[in-house]
């Protein structure tokens, strides 16, 4: 979960996809991805922007795509308890 925020963009996105294809795969490991913080760093990843006005943590749109896919994948299948 700690390299989705690591600097070197390759390494970052295969984080991002990783843990997205993880989610994918069965509720047991979304729910082993959630309780491991992995929604939060892929969160933080999509409130940056491409054009690197939201400073030095802003990705590229190819590393936002990848994001954007993996936080679905975390959204999809049966909500867990309130």
């Amino acid at each position: 979960v700690s390299l989705v925020a690591d600097p070197r963009e390759a390494l970052a996105e295969q984080a991002v996809w990783t843990l997205g294809n993880l989610a994918a795969d069965s509720d047991e490991l979304r729910a082993a991805v959630l309780a491991a913080g992995g929604l939060r760093p892929i969160a933080a990843l999509l409130a940056t922007v491409p054009d690197g006005s939201a400073g030095a943590g802003a990705r590229p749109p190819h590393i936002l795509r990848t994001a954007a896919w993996a936080l679905s994948n975390l959204a999809r299948g049966a909500p867990g308890p309130a």
